[in-house]
């Protein structure tokens, strides 16, 4: 695919940022990049047939540490509506059980989130975190437990979250926070305390997803684990569910997947080719081409590739599929992101598609199928981060509907992210914009 040099200047921001990114976005926790949404940490048990919805927040993707109002967005009917169901709030008051909302993570029925929030003081935090659970079908919210710590989501399983509290004490002229892991069944309203291989701890008054195990995925009874060590390499690691049988598998990893699902690691390897080999800025043009490479956490070889020519970073991983997206036609030049969505302050490195076409194949890349395509709506992602535009999708036993973010054009002709929320029918092929029901 032939790219202008701004596509070109922007991969080549992208790749250093996707590396830089890729970093925070293996901890799910720190909840800066990834899914945070609901796609972080999964497993098969966690997207079962009847679940039609998929979760945002009205400003963007549904995140493990962002505070915002969630919304359900009915993949089937179209609707969006907030998750709290009570017809006349306003949603600004305490009376509303989602206001102070600081993060969100979903399992099945369930919707974990986080309420309150802790002040930094001169000698320490005030304030408290609830841990709240509300069963999406009827809207019935509890708190679980409420904490004058900080909370860490890490991953949810079925309708269970695994979470940090970090602890907050003084010692010497300085604050540390000390690590505890927790599970939370969310049907059941029952907390459990879950051991560590060792004590963790961050000094400095800050939380650090480099001092502690950040959560990868499930896979069966089994909890992978990725520990950064001093020079930013990492080790992985693996326990049962219960927190117990810690066992390190490998140490000194330097290449880190996006997006880890079903006992795999999938990223979207940029490659740039240059028509001025020495233009290490971009300044020319070239071409920028993506694949779909995955491997194990427990492997040591290098990642097998899945796909060529993907088009784009953007790709969802589910319990079936393998969904990639592609621009379907040239970005006009001079096509400006107003407001970056995505919470890192300018649009280099951001990856624009015009329209899109989507395909789907299975998870070894076989049986590769175009299932849409559209030419009325702008996306925008960020090169190496699979999951700002295509975030979520229900499948049942014949057919897929996908969920995007899109980007409508204000009256200066930049791009700014819409509330509402595109949805592709896979077996059709149609694209709607979901109906806004406040």
């Amino acid at each position: 695919m032939k790219n202008g040099k701004a596509a070109v200047k922007n991969a080549l921001c992208g790749i250093l940022a996707g590396i830089l990114t890729l970093l925070g976005a293996v901890s799910c926790g720190s909840g800066q990049t990834h899914p945070e949404g609901g796609a972080g940490a999964s497993g098969g048990e966690n997207r079962p047939q009847y679940n039609i919805y998929a979760f945002r927040m009205e400003n963007g993707k549904l995140n493990w540490n962002q505070p915002g109002l969630p919304y359900k967005v009915n993949l089937v009917s179209g609707k969006t509506t907030p998750v709290c169901t009570d017809p006349l709030c306003m949603h600004d008051t305490e009376e509303c059980p989602f206001f102070d909302c600081n993060g969100c993570a979903v399992g099945e029925e369930i919707l974990f989130y986080r309420r309150g929030s802790l002040s930094r003081y001169e000698n320490g935090f005030r304030g408290t975190e609830k841990l709240c659970a509300c069963a999406v079908a009827d809207g019935k919210t509890e708190v679980l437990r409420e904490y004058a710590d900080s909370l860490v989501f890490l991953g949810v399983r079925g309708g269970m979250l695994y979470y940090y509290t970090a602890a907050w004490s003084t010692e010497g002229d300085g604050l540390v926070c000390t690590y505890s892991l927790h599970r939370a069944d969310g049907k059941s309203g029952t907390v459990e305390d879950l051991p560590l291989p060792e004590t963790y701890r961050t000094t400095g008054g800050y939380i650090d997803n480099s001092d502690y195990p950040n959560l990868l995925m499930f896979e069966g009874d089994t909890i992978w684990w990725t520990k950064y060590a001093e020079d930013r390499t990492a080790s992985i690691l693996c326990s049962d569910l219960d927190g117990g049988n810690w066992t390190e598998v490998r140490t000194g990893i330097r290449t880190f997947a996006s997006v880890y699902s079903e006992g795999y690691g999938y990223t979207a390897g940029i490659a740039v080719e240059l028509e001025d080999p020495g233009d290490r800025r971009g300044e020319n043009d070239g071409a920028v081409t993506y694949s779909l490479r995955r491997t194990r956490p427990d492997s040591g070889e290098e990642p097998e590739t899945v796909a060529d020519n993907i088009g784009s970073s953007n790709f969802l991983v589910t319990d079936r599929h393998i969904f990639t997206m592609e621009g379907a036609s040239p970005v006009p030049e001079g096509t400006k992101i107003k407001t970056d969505p995505f919470s890192y302050g300018t649009d280099v490195g951001s990856e624009i598609l015009n329209g899109c076409r989507v395909w789907r194949m299975n998870l070894d890349g076989s049986e590769r199928t175009l299932v849409g395509e559209t030419e009325e709506y702008y996306f925008a992602g960020r090169q190496g981060v699979p999951d700002k535009v295509l975030f979520d999708c229900y499948e049942d036993e014949t057919n897929d509907w996908l969920a995007f973010f899109f980007m409508e054009q204000d009256e200066s002709g930049r791009l700014v992210l819409s509330e509402d929320t595109l949805i592709l029918n896979a077996e059709t092929g149609e694209f709607t914009v979901s109906e806004f029901v406040r």
